[in-house]
């Protein structure tokens, strides 16, 4: 097992890989599974309304800048497939930092 190769803003950064075997005795590399994140380990930073307009890269680009970071906003709420976060107009999507990074408490 090793550390994959995915970039830093890759879903699967730091997911590790494992080899086996295929029917004709082949190594195949593959990644671990993935677990979903607990939405209460993510510091909520703002919230986005879903317009009717709106595609999952349109709404992770208004947000982030990142038109790939969509799989952050399902993250951050809870939600397995991209699609379902703009499946009703109006609904409120959670706007969190990256998963363990902590808002700076004032004091």
């Amino acid at each position: 097992m090793s550390q994959s190769s995915f970039s830093p803003d890759s879903r699967y950064y730091g997911i590790e890989t494992a080899e086996t075997k295929d029917r004709d005795g082949q190594d195949v590399q593959y990644i671990k599974r993935r677990f979903m994140p607990q939405v209460e380990k993510f510091s909520q930073t703002g919230t986005y309304e879903v317009k009717s307009s709106d595609r999952p890269d349109l709404v992770a680009h208004t947000i982030f800048k990142d038109a790939k970071a969509s799989w952050r906003v399902c993250d951050a709420n809870g939600l397995m497939h991209p699609e379902a976060m703009v499946v009703d107009e109006g609904t409120v999507l959670r706007v969190t930092l990256p998963e363990g990074i902590k808002v700076p408490k004032n004091d």
